[in-house]
């Protein structure tokens, strides 16, 4: 993720924030683990940064049900609309 981006002499400059990361293992069957291995890289790196969200927001002590419920108030908080939600379905069913 990009953590800021400049522009200095034309030239675009980015830098980044890592912080260190670690290697948990988790249990799966063995479709899902075929699955995870087959993704592209982009996809393992999504997945990944969801993980991350899950337990850097805490979601892990809440019901499925709340963490939900705060994933809808923050979109709408954001300007997504039932309909802008049904267009981002559409296109991604097109493809």
């Amino acid at each position: 993720m990009c953590d800021k981006i400049e522009l200095k002499k034309n030239v675009f400059v980015l830098t980044l924030f890592l912080t260190a990361m670690a290697i948990i293992t988790i249990q799966v069957d063995e479709n899902i683990k075929t699955a995870f291995e087959e993704a592209s890289p982009k996809t393992q790196q999504e997945l990944s940064l969801i993980i991350q969200l899950f337990f850097r927001e805490n979601l892990h002590n809440k019901t499925l049900t709340q963490v939900m419920a705060e994933i809808s108030d923050r979109a709408m908080q954001r300007g997504l609309t039932p309909e802008i939600l049904q267009d981002i379905l559409a296109d991604n069913n097109d493809e």
